[in-house]
């Protein structure tokens, strides 16, 4: 259905350095309240488009989409934890207890050292992808060799990337019913914010749709059979020169409750 080939030097390196500071220390406020209060402090150093050797050389025959030189530093990674435990009445019988915290996650080597590469240049390293009717695909078992290799595609960081974030919380009600037993009931609670995602900028606006009818005679309750949809489909490119153009951007939320 598809193939799929990489090309340019398969040997890079990078590093990144993360650096952690943190305060907690817990509180008998009274003989009935006790708080757990920290502050910690997050912040993931990492390597700018000049750690690119391979781009740098290329800089002189090859335009770089004007993204490519974006170093983006999130420093802002102040995060808050508050927790407490309460008993009610004083007898240890009936306890609430509950906790507020903010964490954030790092962007992974992995997609750094993706973006480092997938630049576009030719001394850089693309995967190209084509479908059988295309031109220049070779025919099983046979690879592209020679000449010039399809059209690349390209990475890049967003000026604003920002570490993604979640913001966690508990509250939990517990009671004594009897010697040894213990019921409880709680709420769990997982806000992510600023996630990371990948939207290829490339794309020209669809100049036309497709129809796409749904046949499952099977049907357990998804999609229902015989439905049809019509969707747009995007066939060109803005920036000739590339497939793909992908930022690397922190837009996605998403959320739990139970």
């Amino acid at each position: 259905t598809s193939f799929a080939q990489g090309f340019g030097a398969p040997v890079y390196a990078i590093s990144t350095m993360d650096y952690g500071f943190f305060a907690q220390d817990n509180w008998k406020v009274s003989p009935q309240l006790t708080l757990e209060l920290g502050l910690r402090y997050d912040y993931e150093h990492l390597p700018g488009a000049a750690a690119n050797a391979n781009l740098t050389t290329a800089i002189g025959t090859f335009v770089p989409y004007a993204g490519i030189s974006n170093a983006p530093s999130d420093k802002n990674n102040l995060g808050p934890r508050l927790g407490f435990a309460y008993d009610v009445t004083g007898s240890g019988k009936t306890v609430v207890r509950g906790g507020y915290g903010m964490f954030y996650g790092r962007i992974t080597n992995g997609v750094l050292l993706n973006v480092l590469l997938n630049t576009g240049s030719p001394n850089g390293q693309f995967t190209a992808s084509l479908k059988p009717s295309a031109a220049t695909a070779p025919v099983f078992p046979n690879i592209i060799s020679g000449g010039t290799p399809p059209t690349p595609g390209s990475f890049f960081l967003a000026p604003n990337l920002q570490n993604p974030m979640a913001h966690e919380f508990d509250l939990i009600l517990q009671q004594q019913v009897g010697n040894g037993t213990v019921a409880s009931v709680s709420y769990l609670g997982a806000l992510g914010k600023e996630l990371t995602n990948f939207v290829n900028t490339n794309l020209a606006p669809s100049t036309s749709n497709a129809t796409i009818t749904i046949s499952d005679p099977n049907n357990a309750g998804r999609l229902p059979n015989g439905a049809v949809y019509v969707v747009p489909q995007y066939t060109a490119y803005v920036n000739k020169s590339f497939t793909n153009i992908t930022e690397v951007i922190s837009n996605v939320n998403s959320n739990y409750n139970a």
